[in-house]
């Protein structure tokens, strides 16, 4: 079966968020791969360029694109002209699309957040923009369900940062926050020294923990949600997996977390599809 260009990017760099995806109603399936294929891109800008100044440049071509789509001038991108029918089609509004850029820019910083209200804000303005977005192609504005997007995609943000420590750490890129890297006595400039590891953890499971109470405060709010709005909660099913997983591993920095594979997460989504 042939794919969408945003839906194989959205396949081959954010499984997850590409199975959730197939849950959405069709008619709004490629908007959502639309949005999710933008966010991909920006994300990975960090590693795509030699230096931040490059990053930066690339970032300010999407905030200029975005503008430019509002215009109504056409761009002969292939992600962009997707997201440029779902923008029309849904009649999203620019604001977060803008939000979600300029919080795309602290990655290219080695400096890490200054507490956990930061990186919360950072988790939210990234993937729980992003998890808002979606919910308004659905049809959802306000409510319950914007709410609950919100949660859950604050906490796979957090989630996902936690699973990729070893990662960021290796490539000088530090999302523990200051205070707690002072809390546990850490190193911003040996984050991974065997020395600390065990500290390290404890700081890993705060910021897991976090997460975690998102998710329970977003599945409090399951009997004000339409089903119709499901689709775009099930990363809370995959990010339950994942908790698991750190814990398993006993929130160890230096294990590298992959993804789950598809069999798996596809069991995990149908078996929590209209529940989350």
């Amino acid at each position: 079966m042939r794919i969408s260009y945003c839906a194989r990017e959205v396949k081959a760099y954010d499984p997850d968020r590409y199975l959730t995806a197939l849950f959405a109603p069709k008619v709004y399936r490629e908007a959502i791969f639309s949005l999710y294929a933008f966010s991909s891109d920006i994300a990975r800008t960090r590693e795509l360029v030699s230096e931040p100044i490059l990053g930066q440049i690339r970032l300010k071509w999407w905030n200029d694109t975005i503008s430019s789509i509002y215009e109504g001038e056409t761009i002969n991108h292939p992600v962009v002209m997707e997201l440029s029918e779902a923008i029309k089609k849904f009649e999203l509004v620019p604001k977060p699309f803008y939000d979600l850029i300029t919080a795309r820019s602290l990655d290219l910083s080695d400096t890490p957040p200054e507490n956990m209200d930061k990186l919360e804000t950072y988790a939210q303005n990234t993937s729980g923009i992003l998890s808002r977005l979606a919910m308004n192609v659905l049809g959802y504005t306000v409510g319950a369900p914007i709410k609950a997007a919100n949660l859950v995609g604050t906490a796979w943000a957090l989630i996902g940062l936690m699973r990729s420590v070893g990662f960021h750490a290796q490539n000088q890129r530090i999302y523990i926050p200051e205070t707690l890297i002072n809390n546990y006595n850490l190193s911003e400039t040996n984050l991974l020294n065997p020395s600390s590891v065990n500290q390290l953890k404890e700081a890993i499971i705060e910021i897991v923990c976090k997460a975690e109470e998102k998710i329970i405060e977003a599945r409090g709010l399951k009997n004000d949600i339409p089903k119709g709005a499901s689709s775009v909660l099930l990363l809370a099913s995959i990010a339950d997996n994942y908790i698991s997983v750190l814990k398993n591993e006993k929130f160890d920095p230096t294990v590298s977390f992959q993804s789950t594979n598809l069999k798996a997460l596809k069991l995990t989504i149908r078996n929590s599809f209209g529940g989350f």
